[in-house]
């Protein structure tokens, strides 16, 4: 994870880059990692990080958006570059009024640090014991298990500031037996 703080430092970078009447930034960033199994047998374990940082910026009413998924802050300054770019060729958009403005923000719990602390041997554990209740059914079993840890922070330049960690794990779980799967 980057954390609150360096997500924040990017977008204050971004928003700084971006020299326009107003500005948006939006950062999304994730860690996936997903455990493979068939026939009763791991047979992959993948992780993948990726972010994804989207710039929106308005001249007047002329909007420009821009996206990169490099977290250097040279990228970060170049994607903000792109969107004003990109804002000052386009047509004005008429129903433009502004951006949203601060306001307050509820808490809402997204996180589970045991999620976020999933290991390929802790998911390699629990298909182990899934494998084991399917084969005592003489079933074999095939499917993934999955862990995710996600980041959003939002920001723009008329003071909107937030960011939400989060973290999802899903399970998909085929059985297959003699005369029935499910």
């Amino acid at each position: 994870m980057l954390g609150q703080s360096r997500c924040l430092e990017l977008i204050d970078a971004a928003l700084a880059a971006c020299d326009c009447d107003q500005a948006e930034v939006v950062l999304y960033a994730t860690d996936h990692a997903l455990t493979r199994f068939a026939d009763s047998t791991i047979h992959q374990n993948v992780a993948e990080r990726n972010a994804m940082l989207s710039v929106r910026a308005a001249l007047g009413k002329r909007i420009g958006a821009a996206r990169g998924n490099q977290l250097t802050m040279d990228e970060v300054r170049d994607v903000a570059r792109r969107a004003r770019e990109l804002a000052a060729v386009s047509a004005e958009d008429k129903d433009f009024v502004s951006l949203a403005s601060p306001q307050p923000i509820p808490d809402v719990p997204s996180y589970a640090e045991a999620t976020a602390a999933s290991r390929p041997e802790s998911r390699a554990a629990a298909v182990r014991e899934l494998v084991a209740v399917a084969q005592r059914e003489a079933c074999q079993a095939s499917g993934s298990l999955s862990a995710e840890t996600a980041e959003l922070a939002i920001g723009n330049s008329l003071g909107v500031r937030a960011y939400a960690p989060s973290t999802q794990a899903g399970l998909v779980l085929v059985a297959v037996g003699d005369k029935s799967s499910g």
